[in-house]
């Protein structure tokens, strides 16, 4: 049998796709991986279809495939574009999303295009996603330091810019 994971946002980079896909290789399964909606290219083998939606805006495209799949493949959607949509999920799909970091897919060690330097924040701002996705512990990622040996360009960006660390 096989295990399907698809990156709904494509053509984005998706990390969270990518760490599925080598979390699925450490448990030696067979895996197909596809960028967007394969439609009829879409194995017939599939035990279990993975669905990561970086953007809200492509969690109908990821209920589309839900739909299609689910009455012959367990079905699995999360990322963040699903955090704020779990009600809405369920009620279109009548499955479960994910909601949050999934800790079987986040320290999966791989050879990624990006990756996060550190995850959550203490700071709570009223308008911000992080803290209740990532949660309130800022903490570093120790693979950073093995990632940054072998770039040649780094863009670095953070959510973290204007807390009161950086200010004085």
């Amino acid at each position: 049998m096989t295990d399907i994971v698809i990156n709904v946002s494509a053509p984005h980079y998706n990390l969270g796709a990518a760490k599925i896909v080598n979390w699925l290789r450490s448990q030696e399964r067979e895996i197909v991986s596809f960028n967007g909606d394969p439609g009829l290219a879409m194995p017939s083998t599939a035990e279990r279809v993975w669905l990561s939606t970086i953007f809200s805006w492509h969690a109908p495209l990821a209920a589309q495939i839900a739909l299609r799949m689910k009455s012959r493949a367990d079905v699995f959607c999360g990322g963040t574009g699903m955090f704020a949509l779990g009600k809405w999920w369920k009620q279109e799909t009548d499955l479960e999303a994910h909601r949050g970091l999934d800790e079987r897919f986040e320290k999966q060690r791989g050879d990624y295009e990006m990756t996060f330097a550190s995850r959550g924040c203490p700071v709570d701002c009223s308008f911000c996603i992080v803290p209740r996705l990532e949660g309130l512990t800022f903490r570093l990622d120790g693979c950073i330091s093995v990632w940054w040996q072998r770039i040649r360009f780094a863009v670095l960006a953070t959510s973290h810019a204007s807390g009161p660390w950086f200010s004085g």
